[in-house]
């Protein structure tokens, strides 16, 4: 094995093992797809191995359960309430999907709960159990009907296709008739498929499925462009009311929706733990939403907005394209319909038994008879009703179903139950929660094979606090740039960016926050020496000494910039004769800034200290996205048809690239203030990059598409600039960017000293010398030079559109090549599959470094930069 270079740990046998064990426990979520997991207990790493179904196949039966018929009615309800109101209804109902799913698998810790109705009862009760079966058997019917109707009415229209070559005369043929056609599919297809015992068996059916989907959503988008159809001004966010949207909200709930599946199949999951689960949970997550969003946004644009909620019903029986999006979107029922069955026939069973109980009868559970009688009794029914219902009605049965299903995620922790043991365990409920419940709390629970949970104490900040410090490490001066960046290349372009780039990131923060619970880094550059080694070590601090320089002077410029238009409206008032005063000059402007607003914050010895000042920079950019949307209503501008999606080629696409990178970019940030984390665990940090991610989001979604939508596609790089200095409420923020990226700065500056410091160091012992880290003096000198350094350069240079352009090429480095190395380094004779991901991920980091270079040096010999 290639052992990394850990001066500190080599020596012993006990940390030997524990570098061993990297390649087969690895962290969480960078194991997605292999067969072992760890556990972390007070710095041991235990291996508690569980038979049972892989995350790759958990993914393709969640995937599998939640796209069906519900795609088809998608881009009807985006064009009832706009793409950006949809697209964010999604987004919501994708984050506390999220947080259910996670109080779901940590009760089935806690509860050992093989399915959702036993996991209610064993918490809350047979009463609250009881009622959760009724409620299951509804929906699951409701779906299996559905089912039957949505395979039957796309077979129809692939009959109308056949009934045209082989026979054209008119009138329908006995073999069109959807009475005909439902029975004859549903014996065939489905019928064989409903007898399966385990719920992980489904995932290879799952996959026909999933990939069925897929090729619904390509052929949609490829139908648009083949018709060339103009772009509908009102489809990307009509003028509606409140009650349009409440009316689709059960849409988008039941699109996200396989909470009742979710709970077996954790249950039955290999080596379970909450960690492997997230992973599940996030690229499902995330592979679902760019579906729904595509097949949305581009259906929506091929039809308008008076779309069919059956999309598929739109197109003609002669497109031959659409015709097997007919029989893929059949497929995709097919597949879905047996674990619908599973699930139902066991809420069916569970409440025979409860009835039976209640009358004095003891039942034995799943029987073989009665599993079968089950089974046939809710096939035909289901089958039966079918037939008898004309349309997709039943779906608005079933959204009304899901909406009441999906997010009631199990209730309080009020157990009926005469032992001890397990009233001290409801009592843990409250105390350790789940991760995603307990992120402001203070205390950790860490699980032991089939023990009890355990509380490891470490002082540091906390979770609320490392959400404010790394937004604030995040959206700063990017956000000006977002809406010309948006206009380029096209809102859906740039949204799809922006989520690739939330999740390879998303990927690149686990992979740190591993190795620093495994090498105990304390910062970027030295997790970088104890993994890579000194070479690796010095590199990245020469890069992270020049990116958060550059920062620093990009910050000072955009807080001269935002004053000076400050000053103008001042300037209007106090004197209207003509001419620049000298306070309004920004060489004068950005010193005094400087000095008395950041120069005081640059002296903080540890990062968990700037969860205060993160509070206001936050809540600035807060006010700015706000700001931006309110003028737009004031302004009540047209919407031009470009916006959504121009005819752009690649080139235009990765230009701006870099500049999604460094919209994202906090890597940096999030190794020391990991390793200062109160109980840090990789369980914990995922929650707060989570709703990081989904929270900055967001805000660059809204202000990017309100601000090109003001001023079209040839907005300012800096949208602030372009607001006139009249413009109160713009004033206000101007004022409030300077507090974003006055809170930043200081950031940016502690992350560099720390970087020159460690630099002075290691060049000192090449000439055998010794040099205390951190000492005081050195860490005066160093401060003292970088700031006035950086406020020198900032009051020399006009414009930052270059030197941002530059750091997003640098943010690449660190946010995807260096973690890619670590995680190549790690398992260089172990993991193969977590060398892959390592090196895919340098590559891209690499690629994009380069390019954005190459770019600019092109757009300087040419003069068109």
């Amino acid at each position: 094995m290639a052992t990394p270079y850990n001066n500190n740990s080599i020596q012993a046998d006990t940390d030997r093992t524990r570098l061993q064990s990297f390649h087969e426990q690895s962290i969480s979520v960078m194991n997605a797809m292999m067969s072992r997991e760890w556990n972390k207990e007070e710095g041991e790493e235990v291996v508690v191995e569980r038979k049972g179904g892989s995350m790759l196949g958990a993914i393709f039966i969640l995937m599998n359960t939640i796209m069906g018929a519900s795609i088809l009615i998608l881009p009807c309800s985006f064009g009832q309430i706009g793409i950006i109101t949809a697209v964010i209804m999604e987004l919501f109902v994708v984050f506390i999907g999220y947080i259910a799913h996670m109080i779901l698998a940590d009760a089935v810790d806690r509860y050992n709960g093989s399915n959702y109705q036993e996991l209610v009862g064993r918490m809350c009760g047979p009463t609250v159990q009881a009622l959760s079966q009724i409620g299951l058997i509804l929906y699951f019917f409701t779906l299996a009907c559905s089912t039957h109707i949505t395979m039957g009415d796309q077979a129809v229209k692939i009959c109308e296709l056949a009934d045209g070559i082989v026979d054209s005369s008119e009138g329908e043929h006995w073999y069109c008739n959807r009475r005909f056609l439902i029975p004859v599919g549903s014996m065939t297809l489905i019928f064989p498929l409903i007898w399966v015992r385990n719920i992980s068996t489904f995932s290879y059916v799952s996959v026909f499925s999933v990939f069925s989907v897929f090729y619904i959503v390509a052929a949609i988008i490829i139908d648009y462009y083949k018709l060339d159809l103009p772009l509908e001004d009102e489809i990307l966010m009509p003028d509606v009311g409140i009650l349009p949207i409440m009316q689709y909200l059960p849409v988008f709930t039941l699109g996200f929706q396989c909470h009742m599946t979710s709970v077996p199949l954790y249950y039955e999951l290999h080596n379970r733990s909450v960690s492997r689960y997230t992973v599940v949970i996030l690229v499902t997550s995330f592979l679902v939403f760019i579906c729904y969003v595509l097949a949305a946004v581009f259906g929506l644009m091929t039809f308008g907005v008076n779309v069919d909620p059956d999309i598929l019903l739109e197109y003609s029986s002669k497109d031959i394209l659409m015709t097997i999006a007919r029989a893929a979107i059949s497929v995709s029922v097919i597949g879905s319909y047996p674990i619908f069955t599973f699930l139902g026939r066991g809420a069916v069973d569970d409440t025979l038994i409860q009835i039976s109980e209640k009358l004095n009868r003891s039942l034995e559970r799943n029987s073989e008879f009665r599993r079968v009688l089950v089974l046939l009794a809710w096939h035909f029914l289901a089958l039966g009703v079918a037939l008898l219902t004309s349309s997709l009605v039943l779906t608005h049965l079933e959204d009304n179903t899901g909406s009441i299903t999906s997010n009631c995620p199990v209730p309080g922790t009020k157990m009926e139950s005469s032992i001890q043991e397990t009233r001290t365990r409801v009592t843990s409920f409250h105390e350790q929660s789940l991760n995603v419940l307990n992120a402001m709390m203070s205390r950790e629970w860490n699980k032991e094979e089939e023990v009890g949970e355990g509380v490891v104490e470490r002082k540091g900040g906390s979770m609320l606090g490392a959400i404010f410090i790394l937004m604030n490490a995040i959206m700063g001066a990017s956000i000006l740039i977002l809406p010309c960046s948006f206009g380029q290349i096209g809102i859906i372009t740039a949204v799809i960016m922006e989520l690739f780039v939330v999740f390879i990131g998303y990927i690149s923060h686990m992979i740190l926050a591993g190795a620093v619970d495994r090498f105990d880094g304390a910062n970027y550059q030295d997790l970088m020496g104890k993994v890579c080694g000194p070479t690796a070590q010095l590199l990245s601090q020469l890069g992270l000494i020049l990116y958060f320089f550059t920062l620093s002077c990009a910050s000072h410029i955009t807080m001269g910039d935002q004053a000076v238009k400050i000053c103008e409206l001042a300037d209007g008032i106090v004197d209207s004769s003509e001419g620049e005063h000298w306070y309004c000059n920004r060489r004068f402007l950005i010193p005094v800034g400087s000095m008395t607003l950041i120069f005081p914050l640059i002296w903080v010895r540890n990062i968990s200290s700037f969860s205060y000042v993160s509070v206001f920079s936050v809540f600035s950019v807060f006010y700015i996205v706000a700001a931006i949307i309110i003028d737009y209503y004031k302004l009540d501008l047209p919407l031009e048809d470009e916006i959504l999606m121009p005819d752009v080629g690649v080139l235009p696409i990765m230009q701006y690239l870099p500049v999604f990178t460094l919209g994202f970019q906090c890597h940096m940030t999030s190794v020391p203030l990991y390793y200062e984390l109160h109980n840090r665990s990789v369980s914990r940090y995922t929650v707060v990059i989570l709703i990081t991610s989904f929270l900055v989001f967001i805000c660059y979604m809204l202000a990017g598409v309100f601000g090109l939508m003001t001023f079209g596609v040839n907005v300012d790089p800096d949208i602030l600039i372009d607001y006139s200095s009249k413009d109160g409420l713009m004033t206000v923020a101007r004022g409030a960017i300077s507090v974003s990226v006055i809170g930043s700065c200081p950031i940016f500056i502690y992350l560099g000293r720390g970087a020159i410091d460690d630099t002075v160091v290691q060049l000192a012992g090449k000439f055998d010398r010794q040099l205390e880290r951190n000492t005081e003096k050195r860490r005066v000198v160093i401060l003292l030079i970088w700031h006035f350094l950086s406020l020198t350069l900032a009051i020399l240079t006009s414009s930052f559109g270059t030197v941002l352009q530059l750091v997003g090429s640098i943010a690449a480095l660190f946010m995807l090549f260096f973690p890619g190395y670590i995680a190549w380094v790690e398992s260089r004779d172990g993991n193969r599959g977590y060398q892959v991901l390592g090196a895919i991920l340098m590559a891209i980091g690499m690629f994009m470094f380069l390019w954005t270079i190459i770019f600019n040096i092109y757009q300087i010999a040419t003069g068109a930069g």
